[in-house]
């Protein structure tokens, strides 16, 4: 056997396989040393290896202070308590491993007095700090409704934009000495100044926030607010003016602006939002047109179609201007109704029934609307949304027009504008106004009434009459008689 085991192994592997199973050994007992040594920590302790005589927040022996025994949960939550309050790490940590009363601590009166002291003062310290930030929050916004105030006067009517008025905030806080100043929340701002002026009013402008006096502009529209202030602006002084909107009729209004206020040398609109947007140079374009057409712009828009005046059926803007540029007799007709009329002469209904009639058929010849209406149904096979209004139609909706191109704009740079009622110009249902689109009886109603039959004697079950369910008339052969 022992002749067998040298064939197998020699004496240098002999000693290698020996040095290695020694060395697997000394690991196995390093392992085993290590898994059996556990990190002792002071509640890994049993009960009595705990050091219990000593302070659980100083970590002082008792010495000739007595140790007082944690018996009660209200203790243990009036200590966590503090801790939050201080951000006391240290006591944090030794309170994570449970509550007082389960780990059995033990502390010194004047330990955990001091505790409740520090915690006090530090509750004292804050509150006076956020008493001293209402009170220079306070003296700010004082100061800044005295400044709104007193720019009011009877013959200025400022208005201010809610952006700037939160930067004056912001800036007299800082001057009062408030270090911590958060960002200004300008919705709880607006609130608070309406709240101590309840003359003044918000109206949005696009993004921005425009606070003005009820009591100065009586205009109910933004649009023609911004005009009364331009004018004093001009008034003042002013001659280039720049105005930031988003609404058409603002552009309108301001070509129309400009031609009025000869002493504005320059008035740009910035216009539009996102890659639409653009800045529009209002004094080149009235110049291009000239006064009287700038002038008259507003009623022509009106009368085209605007927010509250409706436009013609398969009509567009371009349509209207290029008729406008051929038949320039309608400008002196939009001239007189921006002024604004008491009433509508015939002479201008005239004017602006072949206006419409123009821009239906540029090559009409026609003068009346009912006779052009007629020749486009039956000779040019037109339908019925591509004929112009009838003539009752066409003045209720010029007096639509004159009241929104004429009283409403026409009186733009008035801050106290007097408007007709409605009900006299094109509106109808008070007082939620609708349009009165036309007096003339429903189409259908007109149509039943020259119903009519051919029966020689008594009506019968093919009566024409019968059939729309309607009584004979002195319109049918039968005369009605025989069917009463």
């Amino acid at each position: 056997m022992a002749h067998t085991c040298n064939l197998k192994f020699n004496t240098t592997q002999l000693k290698r396989a020996e040095k290695r199973k020694s060395s697997e050994n000394a690991t196995e007992v390093e392992s085993d040393e290590k898994s059996t040594a556990k990190r002792s920590t002071r509640l890994s302790l049993p009960i009595n290896e705990r050091d219990k005589d000593t302070c659980f927040f100083c970590d002082e022996a008792s010495g000739s202070e007595p140790l007082h025994l944690a018996s009660t949960f209200g203790v243990d939550s009036h200590v966590r308590k503090c801790a939050v309050e201080l951000q006391d790490e240290k006591l944090l940590a030794k309170l994570s491993g449970g509550d007082m009363v389960a780990l059995d601590v033990k502390y010194h009166v004047r330990c955990l007095v001091s505790l409740y002291n520090k915690a006090r003062a530090f509750r004292n310290k804050r509150n006076r700090e956020n008493s001293s930030d209402e009170v220079l929050h306070g003296i700010a916004l004082a100061e800044l409704i005295a400044y709104i105030d007193e720019a009011h006067t009877d013959e200025v009517s400022p208005v201010f934009r809610l952006a700037d008025l939160g930067e004056l905030y912001s800036a007299r806080l800082k001057q009062l000495g408030l270090e911590k100043l958060s960002r200004i929340h300008s919705t709880r701002l607006k609130e608070r100044i309406l709240a101590h002026l309840p003359g003044i009013r918000a109206h949005s402008e696009g993004r921005d926030v425009l606070l003005a006096f009820d009591t100065d502009v009586g205009h109910e529209e933004a649009d023609t607010r911004i005009f009364v202030h331009m004018a004093d602006a001009v008034k003042e002084g002013l001659r280039s003016i720049l105005i930031r909107t988003v609404d058409t009729d603002v552009v309108v209004l301001a070509i129309a602006a400009v031609a009025r206020l000869q002493t504005v040398t320059e008035l740009w609109i910035a216009f539009g939002t996102g890659t639409n947007f653009r800045y529009i140079p209002v004094h080149s374009i009235a110049a291009a047109l000239g006064t009287d057409k700038s002038l008259a712009l507003p009623m022509f828009h009106a009368f085209s179609g605007c927010d509250t005046v409706s436009s013609f059926a398969t009509i567009g803007k371009k349509t209207a201007w290029d008729t406008w540029k051929t038949f320039s007799d309608v400008t002196a007709t939009f001239l007189a109704l921006s002024r604004p009329p008491p009433s509508i002469d015939e002479d201008h209904i005239k004017v602006l029934e072949r206006f419409t009639i123009l821009m239906y058929e540029r090559t009409s010849s026609c003068c009346s609307i009912d006779e052009a209406r007629m020749a486009l149904f039956t000779k040019r096979n037109r339908t019925m949304f591509t004929i112009p209004p009838t003539r009752g139609a066409l003045l209720q909706h010029a007096k639509r027009a004159v009241y929104q191109g004429g009283h409403t704009w026409g009186q733009l740079f008035a801050t106290n504008p007097v408007l007709p009622c409605p009900s006299d110009w094109g509106w109808t249902d008070a007082p939620n106004w609708k349009p009165l689109w036309t007096t003339l009886p429903e189409a259908s109603i007109a149509s039943r009434q020259l119903v009519r039959c051919g029966c020689q004697k008594s009506c019968k079950g093919n009566c024409t009459c019968k059939k729309a369910a309607l009584l004979c008339t002195a319109l049918c052969q039968c005369s009605g008689q025989d069917c009463l």
